[in-house]
């Protein structure tokens, strides 16, 4: 096939290299298919692996956040009930 081609050039020059190329790529095969699914999905699914992992870490510090204000207010709670005693006791 290659001294087809040089034959070939060497008649028509290296301009003719050009004539046989495809202008239009060829479709894929099953098993190319079957792969580029594949790694398509892999990335989705380790985009919504991370998107999952950053709301999960946002929840977590809302429920911590809420944890700290309960406790703040459940202290502020007993200090005004211990005030309010001692002025009522006294």
């Amino acid at each position: 096939m290659s001294q087809y081609a040089d034959t070939v050039i060497s008649v028509h020059g290296p301009t003719i290299r050009s004539e046989f190329r495809r202008a239009t790529p060829q479709p894929m095969n099953g098993a190319q298919q079957v792969t580029k699914e594949l790694e398509e999905l892999n990335r989705r699914f380790a985009q919504l692996a991370s998107f999952i992992l950053e709301r999960q870490n946002v929840i977590q510090i809302l429920i911590q956040n809420w944890r700290r204000q309960q406790q703040v207010s459940w202290r502020m709670l007993g200090f005004f009930l211990v005030c309010w005693c001692a002025v009522v006791c006294a």
